[in-house]
C-alpha cells in the first residue's frame, strides 16, 4: 500500500505537465474482438514445452474499472512450474486525464493489436520495461506468431514502427528521452518495471520517464506481464496510470 501511495503522489505531482491528447482520430473500435484460442507453439507467448490451447482474452472498449483479473492461464513456464492467470479482457479506451488512446493486455506481445492502428505512420516506439524485448522474431505470418521477447522486431520488420527504438531500462538510457520526436510516438510500458525486485531505476525516475514518453504521444500501451509481476499489483498500477496519464 505504501508503494501505491508513493506512485500516486508522483503521478499527481507530475501529471500537470501532460498536454491534452493530440486530435488525431484512432478508430479504436476496429480492434474490438471476441476471445481467441491459440495452440502453442503456433502463436501464444507462453514458455510451455508441451502443446496446449491457450485463450487470448477479448478486446473490449472501456475504462480503468474494467481492468480485472481473468480465470484463464495466460503464461506458463514448464521449467519453473509457473502458471499465471491473465486479464479477463484486454481494454482499449482513453486515459482519464489527457484523453490519450490507451490499450492494456497481459502478455506483452499483444500490444501489437493496438500498434496496428498506427502502422501507416511508423511511429517512434518508447519502450519502458524491465527487459529490452529485442530478440529476433522467428515468424512473421501474423502478430499472433510473436513471443513476449520478439514482438518489437516483428513490428520493425513489418514497418509498423520506426526502426530506431528508444528503450528505457537502465539509468544510462534516460538521456534518450531528450531526443524523442515531439509527436508520432507510442509509449509502451511493461508494468513489470514496477516489480519489487526491479530496482535499477528509482520509482521517481520510472514515473518521470513515463510522463515524458506519454506527453503528446499517439498511443499508450500497457502490459501486466503475468509471470514477471504479481497481477493484482500490476492491475492497481495500470488503473493509476489510466487515471493520471
Amino acid at each position: 500500500m505504501h508503494f501505491l501511495w508513493q506512485l500516486e503522489k508522483l503521478l499527481t505531482d507530475l501529471s500537470d505537465q501532460l498536454a491534452p491528447a493530440c486530435s488525431d482520430y484512432l478508430p479504436l473500435e476496429t480492434i474490438v474482438r471476441s476471445v481467441l484460442t491459440l495452440v502453442y507453439p503456433h502463436g501464444n507467448s507462453g514458455f510451455s514445452l508441451d502443446e496446449r490451447n491457450l485463450p487470448v482474452p477479448a478486446i473490449c472498449q472501456g475504462g480503468a474499472d474494467d481492468i480485472i483479473d481473468g480465470d484463464d492461464i495466460a503464461f506458463v513456464d514448464s521449467s519453473s512450474g509457473i502458471a499465471e492467470r491473465g486479464l479477463k479482457n484486454f481494454i482499449i479506451g482513453h486515459t482519464a486525464h489527457t484523453g490519450t488512446p490507451i490499450f492494456i493486455c497481459d502478455n506483452h506481445n499483444y500490444v501489437l493489436e493496438a500498434w496496428q492502428l498506427l502502422r501507416e505512420q511508423q511511429s517512434t516506439l518508447v519502450h519502458i520495461d524491465q527487459h529490452r524485448d529485442d530478440a529476433p522474431a522467428t515468424q512473421f505470418e501474423t502478430l499472433y506468431h510473436t513471443r513476449i521477447c520478439d514482438y518489437i522486431d516483428f513490428a520493425i520488420r513489418n514497418k509498423w514502427i520506426a526502426e530506431q527504438v528508444i528503450s528505457i531500462i537502465e539509468q544510462h538510457d534516460l538521456p534518450q528521452l531528450q531526443s524523442m520526436p515531439d509527436h508520432n510516438r507510442i509509449c509502451n510500458i511493461d508494468l513489470d518495471i514496477f516489480a519489487p525486485e526491479c530496482t535499477i531505476l528509482s520509482l521517481a525516475d520510472k514515473v518521470k520517464a513515463i510522463i515524458a514518453a506519454a506527453d503528446n504521444c499517439s498511443l499508450i500501451t500497457l502490459a501486466t506481464s503475468p509471470g514477471f509481476i504479481a497481477q493484482p499489483r500490476a492491475i492497481e498500477i495500470a488503473k493509476l496510470l489510466w487515471k493520471y496519464l
